[in-house]
């Protein structure tokens, strides 16, 4: 009685909406529920609070304790129930990719000795040189371009960033207006309006920040009449030529045919790069796409060139970049061509190089005869008839290995007429036709190509967060725990206090990483 009449003086507070919540819960579940048992504690606890004068302080910091706790599953963002255990491996990203990219850093990092003589081919703005070019040792190769070149992979001094560095030797032809002029012209280029995504944009966006394309960063003359092109550095690259035609093949595909798929992956992202070129705000042309100026950034393993045609696990796929912008525009910056030619022979080349791909067989247009007689005419006469013999076979083989779409492609692009022989361009398709009629739906299937790579990529870089949380949270119990190297008198200190409690949750985490 004397309780009970302490209890109606001093009634306790009232509780709070989720704890009658919860108590309302326990009741209609019954004590059999682990969150009802909980309340009773809570409640028992308020109560004997309530009873007394003055709660100590034990108490009242045991009741706040649990009071809280209750708050914890609606506000915290960790997933209830047990914890699955976690291996090493979990972590990181595949081992694949690991590698791919370790490679990548290696080759990035790698640089001439200082005795070299080639160092000075660079121009001293330029360090950390290192030459692309493995198999030109004295920098005298002809290049495609018909001078004497070298590439480098060097370091400007100005902002700290990797370039492909590309020098031709005793060019008379290009002046430094020339060089200025050639260089504006490509980065002053905007892509159409209706054709940025999104396609309501107010910000136009540079031609040169197409993923397909090698951005051209600057074109100067120095050194002698030295024509130097500095392009945009693409780590790990190599050229469609380096990758599926083998010197020990002699020049043949590494592995013929090749997977359809392929193909029509490295046509979908050229057609692309050709299109946003040819309808770009200052009238371009490409004049750069042959085998050994396109970049594969993704380099297939021998797995993939000896028969395996699953796409990787670690969410790559096939990118390429046609490199070597500009340059034809100023070493052929005299030779006044058409603007409609110049476009036509890109679609031309299109075409051969996925010949090329397709069959193995690398075929070069003969020329435009002359516009006299005699044995310049003979001579291309003989050539146009070895050209379409080969073309022939090349067909063959293309309709009996693949669909009726790539075939239909392939031959369309490679047997467009010359518009100095024809006379009426009209009838040539163009770079739209192309993509309208043959890449309407190959396009959706890029796309899905390209989500898949970024989901597994997502994925990758997700596991790389975890990692170095992981790596920062064991570095910050490092500066605490086991410190003999600052002098203290104490090297157990960690064995008692606060030290000791960092010291067992860095032991709870490394046993549940490393399991």
């Amino acid at each position: 009685p004397q309780v009970r009449q302490q209890q109606q003086q001093h009634p306790p507070p009232p509780p709070q909406q989720g704890h009658s919540m919860n108590m309302m819960a326990s009741h209609e579940y019954g004590p059999s529920s682990s969150q009802g048992y909980q309340m009773e504690a809570v409640t028992q606890s308020q109560r004997e609070i309530s009873i007394g004068s003055e709660p100590s302080a034990q108490e009242a910091s045991s009741f706040w304790w649990n009071n809280s706790s209750q708050e914890l599953p609606e506000t915290t963002t960790l997933p209830a129930g047990p914890q699955q255990p976690r291996s090493l491996h979990s972590l990181a990203m595949p081992d694949e990719l690991w590698r791919h990219y370790r490679d990548v850093a290696m080759e990035s990092r790698r640089e001439l000795p200082p005795a070299d003589p080639r160092h000075k081919a660079v121009p001293p703005s330029f360090t950390l040189a290192f030459p692309l070019d493995v198999n030109n040792n004295n920098g005298l190769k002809r290049s495609s371009f018909g001078y004497p070149s070298s590439v480098f992979r060097v370091m400007s001094q100005q902002d700290g960033c990797l370039y492909c560095l590309r020098r031709f030797d005793n060019v008379r032809s290009v002046s430094h207006k020339i060089a200025m002029q050639v260089t504006e012209q490509w980065k002053s280029a905007f892509i159409q309006p209706q054709q940025q995504v999104p396609p309501h944009s107010s910000m136009p966006r540079r031609l040169l920040d197409h993923p397909a394309l090698v951005g051209l960063e600057q074109c100067f003359v120095a050194q002698h009449r030295a024509v130097f092109f500095l392009h945009s550095y693409i780590r790990g690259a190599r050229t469609l030529r380096d990758v599926f035609f083998a010197p020990a093949t002699n020049g043949r595909l590494i592995r013929a045919p090749l997977p359809e798929p392929w193909i029509w992956s490295i046509a979908t992202q050229l057609v692309s790069a050709i299109r946003v070129v040819h309808t770009a705000t200052h009238p371009l042309a490409c004049r750069t796409i042959h085998l050994n100026h396109i970049l594969l950034t993704t380099p297939l393993s021998s797995s993939a060139l000896s028969g395996n045609q699953q796409q990787h696990q670690d969410g790559r796929h096939l990118s390429v970049h046609i490199n070597c912008i500009g340059v034809v525009d100023a070493l052929e910056f005299e030779a006044r061509k058409s603007m409609t030619d110049l476009k036509q022979q890109d679609i031309r080349d299109f075409g051969h190089v996925l010949l090329a791909l397709a069959t193995g067989t690398e075929l070069t247009p003969p020329p435009t005869s002359g516009a006299n007689g005699g044995p310049g005419n003979l001579q291309h006469l003989n050539g146009t008839a070895t050209y379409e013999a080969s073309l022939g076979r090349c067909e063959a083989f293309i309709r009996q290995h693949y669909s009726r779409e790539l075939h239909a492609l392939i031959m369309s692009m490679c047997t467009i007429s010359n518009s100095v022989t024809n006379g009426n361009v009209n009838n040539n398709p163009t770079i739209h036709d192309v993509a309208r009629v043959f890449f309407a739906s190959r396009a959706f299937d890029e796309l899905d190509a390209t989500t898949v790579s970024m989901d597994r990529l997502s994925t990758a870089l997700s596991r790389e967060y975890e990692s170095g949380r992981a790596l920062r949270l064991m570095l910050k119990l490092a500066f605490i725990n086991e410190r003999p190297e600052f002098g203290m008198a104490n090297e157990r200190w960690s064995e008692s206090g606060d030290a000791y409690i960092l010291k067992l949750f860095r032991d709870y985490g490394r046993c549940n990483v490393c399991v």
